[in-house]
């Protein structure tokens, strides 16, 4: 999980309504999972929505802008037969 949604579903607005708050509350915002030798990386959130979620737009223009680098960061995957911390 990159990114979740607050515990408390009053803090998810800054201004408006928010019908049903409490389904998201906690849950997964963002989420990169490996497949295969690639990503999928999937949003709860619309972030190309209209003009009123300019602010997400950050988070699907660094998916698209660093594909290749999803991974960074993350521990070499282990090899079938090996154990951690061998050679």
């Amino acid at each position: 999980m990159v990114l979740q949604f607050p515990a408390n579903a009053n803090d998810m607005l800054l201004s408006g309504t928010l019908g049903g708050g409490e389904a998201l509350a906690n849950r997964a915002l963002a989420v990169d999972v490996t497949l295969g030798k690639g990503h999928i990386v999937m949003f709860a959130l619309r972030p190309f929505w209209r003009w009123q979620t300019q602010g997400t737009y950050f988070l699907a223009f660094n998916a698209i802008l660093n594909w290749n680098h999803l991974d960074a960061g993350k521990p070499a995957p282990q090899r079938p037969g090996t154990e951690a911390g061998g050679q």
